[in-house]
This record gives C-alpha cells, sequence and structure tokens, in this order.
C-alpha cells in the first residue's frame, strides 16, 4: 500500500457506537489504529469527520428534515444530514467530547434549494455567518472552515441574524493542528449498512469520499446479513472500490462469527409467570426482543427484557411449569448465511485486488470456531458486539495487515 496519511473506516457499530463504553471499550479498534498510524508516520491532525449520526455528539431543537433517495441533495453518508424548516431558529448543538482538543474546524453542508446565509457560533461567543455557496452545478458538499479554537460546543441555526434561512448540515471536521499530519474519520453508524451507505439515490452517497480523499478505505459490515442478499452486498462492495480507486486503497474485512440459533434443554418456567431461567442459555442483552419457543412458552413469545445470563422475562405468561423444558432462542444471523456473507467478500475481494481480513478465520484459527468459542476466550461481550479484548485484538491484526 502507498503512504496512508488519511484514512476513512466505513462500518456499523462495530466501528463507531456511543455504546461501546457501555459494554467496557474505552479504546475501540479505530483509534488503536489512528494510535499505531501516529506511531509510525507522523502526528494526528485531528479527529476526523464527525456525523450526524453520533446521538452523544449532537443535540437538535425545532424542525428538520432528512433528504429523501429521491433529493439530487441526499448525498450525507447513511442519508443522516438535516436541513433546517426556514421557518424559525432551527438549531444543531455539536457537543466537543472531553477527549478531544479543537483548536479548529469545518461545518459540512450540502446544496438545499434556497439555503444559504445560516449562522454559527463557537461556545457562547457572537453568531458569525456562513454565506451562501456559489452556485455551481457539480458542487454536492460545502465546506465552511473556522479558524478558532472550541472549549465546549459548536451552535448552528438557520437563521441569518434578521430572519429564518434554511441550513443544510451533514457533519463536522475538527483539527488539533494546522499542521499535515494523519487523519482517521471514523464512519462506523450503529444499526447501519453497507448497501445503505451505497444506496440508489438521486444524489450521490458516496460524495463525501470524494471530498475527504482518503489514502485507505476500510470495510466491514455485520448487518448486511439481515437482508438474506450476498450478491448485493457484493455489488456494493464493487461500487465503493470502483468509486474511490482513483485515490485509495481498500481493506476489506469480514467480521467474526455472531451468535446463531441455540437450544437448551434445562428451561425453568411458572404457569402464568413471565419469568424464565436456565442455568446454560447464556442470556445476553442482544437476546432481548428475540423470538422464543419450548416447553410452555406460548407461540409468538419473545425475550423481553434480560435480567442476568441465567434469568429474563418474556412478553407472555408460561402456559405451564416446568424445571427442565425445553428452550430454543431464535437468531436472524444463521450461521450458514454469514458464512456466505464472508464468501462474496473473499471472492469479490479476489476479483477487484483488495486485500481482505476475515475475522472469523483468523478467530477460528486461535480460540475456535463460532461465537461459543469467540465469547468462551473473552473475545465477545454480547451476542454481536466485541469487547475491550475483542477490539485489541482487531486492532492487532489491522495494523499487521496494513504492515504497521
Amino acid at each position: 500500500m502507498n503512504e496512508i496519511r488519511t484514512v476513512a473506516c466505513i462500518g456499523d457499530s462495530i466501528t463507531f457506537a456511543p455504546s461501546m463504553a457501555i459494554f467496557g471499550v474505552t479504546e475501540p479498534w479505530v483509534d488503536q489504529l489512528t494510535a499505531a498510524l501516529e506511531r509510525t508516520a507522523r502526528p494526528r491532525r485531528g479527529d476526523g469527520f464527525r456525523g450526524l449520526w453520533r446521538d452523544d455528539e449532537w443535540a437538535q431543537s425545532g424542525s428538520w428534515t432528512q433528504p429523501e433517495t429521491a433529493d439530487p441533495f441526499d448525498v450525507a453518508p447513511f442519508r443522516r444530514g438535516l436541513y433546517s424548516s426556514g421557518c424559525a431558529a432551527d438549531e444543531l448543538v455539536w457537543i466537543k467530547p472531553a477527549t478531544l482538543t479543537v483548536h479548529a474546524f469545518d461545518i459540512y453542508s450540502f446544496p438545499v434549494p434556497g439555503a444559504g446565509g445560516w449562522q454559527y457560533r463557537v461556545d457562547d461567543g457572537p453568531w458569525s455567518d456562513i454565506p451562501e455557496p456559489r452556485a455551481v452545478n457539480h458542487d454536492k458538499i460545502h465546506r465552511h472552515s473556522v479558524d478558532q479554537p472550541v472549549g465546549q460546543q459548536v451552535t448552528i441555526r438557520g437563521h441569518d441574524g434578521s430572519a429564518p434561512r434554511v441550513a443544510p448540515v451533514m457533519g463536522i471536521e475538527t483539527f488539533s493542528t494546522s499542521t499535515e499530519g494523519v487523519v482517521v474519520h471514523n464512519l462506523g453508524h450503529q444499526l447501519q449498512t453497507l448497501t445503505q451507505f451505497c444506496r440508489a439515490s438521486a444524489g450521490d452517497p458516496l460524495a463525501l469520499l470524494d471530498e475527504l480523499r482518503p489514502d485507505l478505505v476500510v470495510v466491514m459490515f455485520s448487518n448486511d446479513v439481515l437482508f438474506r442478499n450476498p450478491d448485493r452486498f457484493a455489488h456494493a462492495i464493487e461500487a465503493l472500490v470502483a468509486r474511490v480507486a482513483p485515490y485509495a486503497d481498500v481493506l476489506l474485512m469480514t467480521p467474526f462469527e455472531q451468535r446463531t440459533d441455540r437450544c437448551v434443554d434445562d428451561a425453568l418456567t411458572t404457569a402464568g409467570s413471565t419469568e424464565l431461567i436456565s442455568p446454560s442459555a447464556l442470556f445476553t442483552v442482544t437476546d432481548e426482543g428475540k423470538s422464543i419457543h419450548g416447553t410452555n412458552i406460548a407461540i409468538g413469545t419473545q425475550i423481553r427484557r434480560v435480567h442476568s445470563v441465567e434469568r429474563v422475562t418474556m412478553t407472555a405468561a408460561a402456559t405451564g411449569a416446568s424445571s427442565h423444558g425445553e428452550l430454543m432462542v431464535a437468531s436472524k444471523r444463521d450461521r450458514a448465511l454469514q458464512a456466505s456473507y464472508r464468501a462474496v467478500t473473499r471472492a469479490t475481494a479476489e476479483a477487484l485486488g483488495c486485500p481482505m481480513l476475515d475475522l472469523a478465520d483468523a478467530w477460528q484459527a486461535s480460540v475456535g470456531a463460532g461465537w461459543d468459542a469467540a465469547y468462551a476466550a473473552g473475545l465477545m461481550s454480547d451476542g454481536l458486539h466485541p469487547n475491550q479484548n475483542g477490539h485489541d485484538d482487531i486492532a492487532k491484526r489491522v495494523i499487521e495487515a496494513l504492515g504497521l
């Protein structure tokens, strides 16, 4: 690979989610990759693009609208852009994480008809104008650069100081230094998919990548398996690789195996009670909402809440009592289907000449096959997500794959 200074990591909650801290993940694999690049290349220039899906960083008031795929200005990643009503001083607030140092920043917007002349302010400072962009037909994304440090927050409003205006916002990029250096853009979005990132649209969903022009794009999604369409996933990979080929290398990653259906025969139920106990079912928070079947369990019942690894409550009361009943916990992540997604990713990577890191194969070689082995080895926090040990392992393998 060429010299790596700018990286875009695209993925779902394994790449970024505000809930990582809840599972004890304080150093996600993307942050560890950033640190490795700093050690081997040059200092960090900033902390990259902060999308509106970072719910822990963005707050809004007033009326804001998300573009539709029929809109020619549908250019934000995962369709997560917003534009204000133009009828009131609608506000968006970016709240700076305590771990970030921000000496300057860029506000990213997109060309909604009638937009322009809106304002921002830093902390409790005065309102400053964001001028109307030049009318250029091929303009897809606009940046407004602000050479000013941020202590706590940046507030954006749909107002020009005299009257309400339409303000389109898709995110902010922060800089900790004015010198050239490493930037890693974490474009992970919890609950999302690659096929949504590369969606069919009247706009240009991949426009941000052209704007950022990373040297390397790292891609890993686990949620597309829910669509049960591996070929569609392969086509999304092809579209993404073709788009960034003029300026970026691509590292494709496939996730570890996530939890599949499981059956136990030690379920304890009490007639008329929603409590369900099993010493061996090993319940985790990602079991909430899953369908369950078995002895004295009414048809259509789901797990309402997980209280511990042995105890849950159900959405319907048990129809009878048993101390050793059968229990099946359903999963939408079928083992064979997950394998088929990994297979098409591997085939697509080979056809396009992209390097690939298969975490399922890697973890099978080191701890054994499947979710049960990964959980027993202390790599998983629940049925879907790695814990800190898991992130450490992923980071180590990515860093090795990149030759850092």
